[in-house]
């Protein structure tokens, strides 16, 4: 059976969560809990976290990260040891202005954490991509501790293509490869619907982007398929 909740398509899953608990209130008459969800601050929040996962962002951005975006970098829940950190921000974005939340400490140390990383991947990124067609192909394979940085800073490295292609080993299953198909966010002039086609791999996701995992041993096959499948399109 499925649970109670809110499911519908939005920039943000934020935004899905909030507006679910808007519309409860309004029906509980929870007027503490209204007055809080339609707050400035809230409102603000909301519309940056839908400017974030919706990849709305501008090159500055993407190379020079501020603000929220640059905080929202250092909870990408790779890690699940991470927790207590990421439930420390939810804290700090309820309670605090920006510049008190980037004041902490622990913000301040891993925000700086990923400008630095963010230059390491650079390097990576241009020694492992190059480009096939209008496919921008990433090989991150055989690479352990990626550095981290934002997703999208591969789109301002190689404007010139519109979907990217990555590779990666997968680190929660052994002998199997991660493959990543997404729109470029300056440059989204692909028509591949990015979730039906991975579908075909096991994966899925949505029209601009998507994921699969593959045994190693179908792996080049499967890469093969897909970067032919996006190409010129």
């Amino acid at each position: 059976m499925p649970g109670k909740g809110g499911f519908r398509l939005a920039p943000s899953a934020a935004r899905v969560v909030c507006e679910y608990y808007t519309e409860t209130a309004q029906l509980a008459e929870g007027a503490a809990r209204l007055s809080f969800l339609n707050s400035q601050r809230i409102v603000y929040l909301l519309q940056e976290a839908d400017r974030i996962d919706a990849g709305k962002l501008t090159t500055e951005d993407v190379l020079n990260p501020q603000g929220y975006v640059l905080v929202s970098m250092t909870t990408d829940g790779k890690r699940a040891e991470d927790e207590p950190y990421w439930l420390r921000v939810i804290r700090l974005l309820r309670d605090a202005t920006l510049e008190e939340v980037m004041k902490d400490a622990e913000v301040a140390r891993r925000c700086q954490q990923v400008l630095d990383d963010q230059e390491k991947l650079r390097a990576i990124l241009l020694e492992r991509t190059t480009m096939k067609g209008n496919v921008i192909y990433c090989d991150l394979r055989g690479i352990k501790d990626i550095p981290d940085g934002n997703r999208f800073l591969i789109f301002t490295l190689f404007p010139q293509g519109n979907i990217q292609v990555k590779v990666e080993d997968d680190t929660q299953r052994e002998n199997t490869t991660a493959i990543s198909v997404g729109y470029n966010i300056f440059n989204p002039t692909s028509n591949v619907n990015v979730g039906e086609l991975l579908k075909n791999y096991g994966g899925g996701g949505h029209k601009v982007v998507g994921s699969s995992r593959v045994p190693n041993d179908r792996a080049e096959q499967a890469i093969k398929e897909i970067v032919e499948a996006v190409m010129d399109k």
